[in-house]
C-alpha cells in the first residue's frame, strides 16, 4: 500500500511540475497569486473571516428573532 501512494504521488507531482512548465496559464496565474498569498498574514486573515461570519449570523438571528416580536 505504501508504495502505491509513494506511486501516485510521484505521478501527481511528475504530472504538475510538467504542466506548470508548459502552460503559460498556469505560470500566470503562479506568478499573480503566489505574492498575494505570501504577503497575506493568514492568522490575522482566519480571525477577520470568523469574526465577520459570527458577526453578521447573531446579526441575522437577531434581525430573525426581533422580526417576530412584532
Amino acid at each position: 500500500m505504501k508504495t502505491i501512494i509513494h506511486n501516485t504521488e510521484l505521478l501527481f507531482w511528475d504530472t504538475v511540475m510538467n504542466m506548470m512548465s508548459q502552460s503559460k496559464w498556469v505560470q500566470n496565474a503562479i506568478r499573480i497569486v503566489y505574492p498575494i498569498i505570501q504577503g497575506i498574514d493568514q492568522v490575522k486573515l482566519l480571525k477577520t473571516l470568523a469574526i465577520t461570519g459570527l458577526s453578521g449570523f447573531i446579526t441575522g438571528w437577531f434581525l430573525y428573532y426581533l422580526a417576530q416580536m412584532f
